[in-house]
């Protein structure tokens, strides 16, 4: 029995401060709607129960401390009230994570998915539906342009096949498409002579005469404002959308008399009518309600005030630590093991935001207020092309230094930083240098000095103490003095910024990069996937032979909701169903892509490119030294351990012990590559980040001395004898640091792990040395 709910009735404004508990809520909604069923509890008995709970972002609160008491609420009813009675199901959505609050628990994980973004090939079938003569045209229009990602959204797609059936063309930017579906409204009624418009009661007629004969319109966001009918609408809107932080049943939804009261006219009914009329407002007769007729709308007219009073101190939040409660590492003690670390919570302002900054007469003076208040906001607004076009090259590098420097300040919560850092990756970071060479356009990284000398690598006995999953005989080199000559490391892993230049360049497509006979077959698209099904099969041996071991690194987090299920589907397989399983998920063709470059989870500019093989990871050095004049290259894994350890030999790239949040390990609950630089605590003293954990980082180094794919053997050989660029595509390198999946025994600065050279993983990527020096 399914059963539909719309949380933002739970705890109604004419209630006490107390509502009911869940249960009892639930309970008395099902009993009010359907008086001839069985009680709501009964069917819980029965296991017999789906709940669909519709808007967590929209429970009733005041402030964020209230906030987290509600959700706290639901947590526990998931825990005592549903788990025990078994199944049952409960599904919760809302708008995004930045609008919600975990109800995962350590004793109960609830797993979350993402509705992810159209991709091309569903947006021009949605186009051909809808528009079947001219979906080409407009698909034509909208490729390769940044206004395609409104096209990834339902309602924005819906919203240009709308007006290009009614108009031949459509708006620019998500304000101009809503402008332009306001302005066919108004211009389809107007053509109905429907009486409500028969007067200059709403509109003037100067207002119908622009719509009526397509006057050329001030701005892309322009509406008639002459009449009373846009900005009562904008006042209504901005109304309901102040109710975010109010004690209400939702921001969304009113009541018909208090809409009234809201638009404070004598003509509010006839204005809530024509709001009807024109597709901009619904009214629910049976709850007496009156809603927007989607939430991006609501947030359009909202915006409009905001636009021209400039009232941005609506989406104000607190970023430093001592100011955000909870602090992320008060956060991550309450998560289950295999649960995300959630964004801060949002203020419900930010699409708002966004919208107005598309609108505002003064793009500069509107941001750099913004940033006062909401500096990644002000970030993400920056970026939006429509906004970027008017923006002045002093205000764009205001606000790349100052959300730089956000990224690096320990007194700011991880959230704020990742924050920052996400919203800077599209403006550009100022520590990757912008060059043109003879190989076109590139970032360079910052560099730091590694001096010349003797350093202790490896560890003495072997590490001890070390996961059962990840520990192999060789998890450390031997203590031993190693000589490194003068080199520069980069501050960052290479990032998805930087390696879109060599993509540009072309650089999977000329042969030059691709240096030895291996690489230059593995570039034609020879064995691509070899690697990468040897890998699997490694893993599908260990978890036959060691039954415990796959439950056992879900239970410590090592393994992604998506890995977990996917490993549990293949113990299932014979091994012939194994191998047409794993040629089918990994064929061999031709590759022009990190693997994981097309998935938002790990796409952020900012992000360290994974999903990369060690043949890709020195086509990029071959192309990036050709480029700068430099000798680019990846470090050696005794280079790397010296640069990471210093003379000092540092147990951790910072220092002795390990603290969660040094490091994007399993422990941080970060559970993707996070944004190069944000875990600033974990820097070396000379400030190199991230060489623990978020990325493995290729190393040229051989697993052996002879270069074999041995993974139990004990044979390292001088470090020399391991560096060989000739081999077959079965040698294995040694990749270092640790990654954002892994324990934190791989945080450790002597950690090492081999991996095949045409072989990738969602967790690699590659660090840059120049030298010597």
């Amino acid at each position: 029995v399914t059963f539909l709910v719309s949380l933002d009735g739970h705890g109604d404004s004419d209630q006490t401060d107390d509502p009911p508990s869940p249960m009892k809520w639930l309970a008395s909604v099902w009993e009010r709607r359907q008086p001839r069923l069985p009680p709501l509890e009964a069917l819980l008995d029965q296991g017999r129960l789906v709940l669909l709970l519709d808007g967590l972002n929209e429970l009733p609160h005041s402030n964020s401390a209230h906030w987290r008491a509600r959700v706290a609420e639901w947590k526990r009813f998931l825990r005592v009230d549903l788990a025990p009675r078994h199944g049952n199901r409960c599904v919760f959505t809302c708008r995004g994570l930045d609008y919600s609050a975990s109800l995962s628990s350590p004793a109960m994980t609830v797993p979350q998915v993402r509705l992810e973004p159209l991709d091309d090939r569903t947006v021009q079938a949605f186009l051909a539906a809808y528009l079947p003569a001219q979906a080409v045209r407009v698909w034509e229009a909208f490729a390769g342009t940044p206004q395609l990602d409104l096209l990834r959204v339902p309602f924005f797609v819906r919203i240009v096949a709308d007006q290009v059936a009614d108009a031949g063309s459509v708006g620019q930017g998500r304000a101009g498409l809503i402008t332009g579906f306001v302005r066919a409204a108004l211009n389809r009624e107007l053509g109905r002579d429907d009486p409500l418009f028969a007067d200059d009661a709403l509109l003037d007629a100067h207002d119908r005469l622009r719509i009526t004969q397509a006057r050329r319109w001030r701005s892309p966001t322009e509406l008639p404002e002459r009449g009373i009918l846009i900005p009562r609408l904008t006042r209504l809107a901005y109304a309901m959308q102040s109710r975010v932080h109010a004690r209400v049943p939702s921001p969304t939804r009113i009541d018909y008399c208090s809409a009234e009261t809201l638009l404070d006219h004598q003509l509010a009914q006839t204005i809530m009518n024509a709001g009807v009329a024109l597709g901009v407002l619904d009214c629910d007769l049976d709850r007496d309600q009156i809603t927007y007729v989607h939430q991006l709308v609501q947030e359009y007219f909202a915006a409009r005030r905001i636009a021209l009073d400039s009232g941005v101190d609506v989406a104000r939040t607190p970023w430093r630590r001592d100011e955000v409660n909870p602090t992320t590492a008060e956060l991550i003690v309450s998560l289950a093991t295999d649960e995300p670390l959630p964004p801060s919570q949002g203020t419900g302002w930010e699409e708002t935001v966004l919208l107005a900054t598309e609108m505002t007469s003064s793009v500069d003076g509107f941001l750099l207020e913004l940033a006062d208040c909401n500096l990644p906001l002000a970030g993400r607004a920056a970026a939006i092309s429509e906004v970027a076009e008017r923006l002045s090259s002093s205000t764009l590098e205001t606000l790349r230094t100052r959300l730089s420097s956000r990224t690096r300040d320990a007194q700011a919560d991880l959230r704020a930083r990742i924050a920052a850092a996400s919203a800077l990756g599209a403006l550009g970071h100022p520590d990757l240098e912008e060059g043109n060479g003879p190989e076109g356009p590139f970032l360079l990284p910052r560099f730091v000095d590694v001096p010349a000398g003797e350093y202790s690598v490896g560890e003495v006995p072997t590490l001890s103490g070390v996961s059962s999953s990840a520990a192999v005989p060789d998890s450390v080199l031997p203590g031993q003095k190693a000589h490194i000559a003068p080199l520069a490391i980069a501050v960052f892993p290479v990032t998805n910024a930087e390696w879109a230049r060599f993509m540009e360049a072309g650089g999977y497509d000329d042969p030059r990069w691709w240096d030895t006979p291996a690489a230059a077959a593995w570039q034609q698209g020879h064995g691509t996937a070899h690697g990468t099904r040897e890998g699997v099969r490694h893993w599908w041996r260990r978890y036959m032979t060691e039954p415990a071991l796959l439950q056992s690194m879900h239970d410590r987090g090592e393994l992604t909701a998506e890995a977990w299920d996917r490993w549990l589907e293949r113990l299932t397989m014979s091994p012939g169903e194994f191998e047409a399983h794993l040629h089918e998920l990994y064929p061999d063709h031709r590759v022009t892509e990190p693997r994981l470059w097309r998935d938002e989870w790990y796409s952020q500019p900012l992000q360290p490119v994974v999903g990369v093989c060690w043949y890709e990871a020195r086509a990029y050095c071959n192309w990036l030294a050709a480029g700068v004049g430099e000798p680019i290259r990846l470090p050696t894994e005794v280079e790397w351990e010296a640069a990471a350890r210093g003379h000092e030999a540092r147990i951790y790239p910072w220092g002795e012990d390990f603290q969660p949040l040094r490091a994007n390990t399993v422990t941080a609950h970060v559970r993707r590559p996070s944004p190069v630089g944000v875990f600033v605590e974990g820097n070396t003293p000379t400030g190199v980040a991230d060489m623990s954990g978020n990325v493995n980082e290729w190393t040229s180094t051989a697993w052996t001395a002879e270069g074999l794919p041995d993974l139990g053997g004990n044979v390292h050989g001088p470090p020399g004898s391991r560096e060989r660029a000739v081999a077959g595509p079965d040698t294995r390198r040694v990749l270092r640091g640790g990654s954002w999946s892994d324990l934190d025994t791989c945080a450790r600065a002597t950690w090492r792990v081999a991996g095949r050279s045409d072989g990738w993983d969602y967790t690699d990527g590659l660090r840059l040395v120049i030298g010597p020096r």
